[in-house]
């Protein structure tokens, strides 16, 4: 699987400030928020987390900016309970305090696979995490989120759900929940969920 866009990471970075209001729509909308796009700008500027979309749209703007700000951290167990902690902050659910130690090490065999394309690194580390149900909640925007900051990282443009998409994730997701079959849901993913910009060079 290659890359499906190849942009600096000050690129990518620019893509995510451009169209910050797109990815917390959709990531809203893939955990069942019911907010009209329309909203989204709003929650996003008053910061005043009154509600629990707005707490929700908070946690991932905030999860966003760090990853943007984050170049020197690297994808790794520690930085996965980042996320997942900031993400789920104030919406009243429980935190995993830690990984094992046969989960942080799969964890980095599945990222340190230097034949792959970090796409496909990154799709399959969400799918990985996805499998593996390590959260009482919030296991799929902390895996997307997870496998953003390998994308972002490394020029590869976001993981996103679209509106128009999310009945078919869920359809796809249950059935791998099912099946374990990376293949099919990984292509479907890369065909589907990642959003970019063509770059001339």
């Amino acid at each position: 699987m290659r890359n499906k866009f190849k942009l600096t990471r000050i690129q990518n970075v620019n893509l995510v400030n451009e169209k910050i209001v797109d990815y917390v729509y959709n990531a809203l909308i893939l955990s069942r928020y019911e907010v009209e796009y329309e909203e989204v700008e709003s929650l996003l500027a008053d910061n005043l987390r009154d509600s629990e979309a707005a707490v929700a749209a908070d946690n991932f703007k905030n999860a966003f900016y760090y990853i943007l700000n984050s170049k020197d951290e690297s994808a790794d167990a520690d930085f996965l309970l980042k996320l997942h902690e900031m993400l789920m902050k104030d919406l009243n659910c429980g935190i995993k305090a830690e990984l094992t130690a046969e989960q942080k090490e799969e964890l980095a065999l599945m990222i340190n696979q230097p034949t792959k394309s970090h796409t496909e690194i990154a799709i399959s580390a969400m799918l990985f995490l996805l499998e593996k149900h390590l959260f009482s909640d919030g296991d799929v925007r902390t895996s997307i989120m997870f496998a953003n900051k390998i994308m972002i990282d490394h020029g590869c443009g976001v993981i996103t759900v679209s509106d128009y998409n999310k009945a078919k994730f869920r359809e796809l997701l249950k059935d791998f929940h099912q099946t374990k079959d990376y293949k099919k849901f990984k292509q479907w993913i890369f065909s589907k969920c990642i959003s970019g910009m063509r770059v001339e060079y």
